[in-house]
């Protein structure tokens, strides 16, 4: 996939074109925009654009019951129209330091990096890797990057709601290599507030993934819609994956300098932040 940032950071207008009419599952009449992709590229607008710092913190779970928990401070910019993304692991002991750098290309899968300090090495992340888990939670490295529009072949799913919210379903099939066949996104009809995405893998009638984004925890500020709560869940595995923001700074002062290799390995503190 090309193009992204780190969907922890993630923390996301007006329909385009003459819409069309649709049959909705009670038989009133929808009105849709004149294409998935209008649609689909206001939801992430209002998800992603805007620069954040966070506390992050994640707790994985296994049939039901907590197998450990992390607590990262993350910070994100847009620089050049490129957003840039810092991840920095405080907790537990044996992943502090751990940093994770992601840069958008614009033209190919983003530069991924992943800084060890008990190797006291950087490693990039390949193309390959991209579909691995991401340190022992639901996420892979593919889920760190921010999707575009362009990523994808589009078309409208049938109507359907999230927790009785109704929602419009856009089924994307991702053009480049990927670890799934296709990607459902329930988009909300009142604000394009993604409120759940469901992966699934070739000719699978349930998904392998699926990620909700609770109505009750989206944060609305400065015409952006940030989710402040992020639940993903593996079924086959019986796994889940529940990431919290503790503290959360939205569009704040950022040196471009502290996305770069030099900051990846030094250690140096995201701003803004409690300690």
């Amino acid at each position: 996939m090309k193009s992204g940032t780190i969907w922890v950071l993630s923390l996301w207008m007006t329909l385009a074109g003459a819409p069309a009419a649709t049959a909705s599952e009670g038989g009133a009449q929808d009105t849709l925009p004149a294409s998935p992709a209008h649609l689909l590229e206001q939801a992430f607008d209002a998800r992603y654009d805007v620069d954040l710092v966070q506390i992050l913190s994640l707790e994985v779970r296994s049939r039901g019951k907590t197998v450990y928990r992390q607590r990262l401070e993350l910070a994100s910019k847009r620089i050049d129209g490129r957003l840039h993304a810092l991840g920095r692991y405080r907790e537990p002991s044996e992943l502090r330091g751990t940093a994770v750098l992601i840069i958008e290309t614009g033209e190919r899968s983003d530069d991924q990096f992943i800084y060890l300090p008990s190797m006291r090495r950087t490693r990039r992340i390949s193309s390959a890797q991209r579909i691995d888990s991401f340190l022992g939670t639901d996420l892979s490295y593919e889920d760190l990057e921010r999707p575009r529009v362009e990523d994808y072949t589009l078309e409208f799913g049938p109507p359907g709601s999230v927790e009785g919210e109704p929602v419009t379903t856009i089924v994307g099939r991702p053009r480049a290599d990927a670890g799934y066949e296709r990607v459902e996104f329930l988009v909300a009809k009142r604000d394009a507030a993604i409120l759940e995405t469901r992966h699934f893998k070739r000719s699978a009638a349930t998904p392998f993934k699926i990620t909700r984004f609770p109505r009750a925890d989206i944060r609305a500020e400065s015409g952006r819609l940030i989710p402040t709560r992020i639940l993903v869940e593996s079924p086959g595995r019986g796994s889940q994956t529940e990431a919290r923001s503790e503290q959360l700074l939205v569009n704040p002062d950022l040196e471009s300098s502290l996305f770069t290799m030099a900051v990846l390995e030094n250690a140096r503190p995201i701003p803004g932040l409690e300690r």
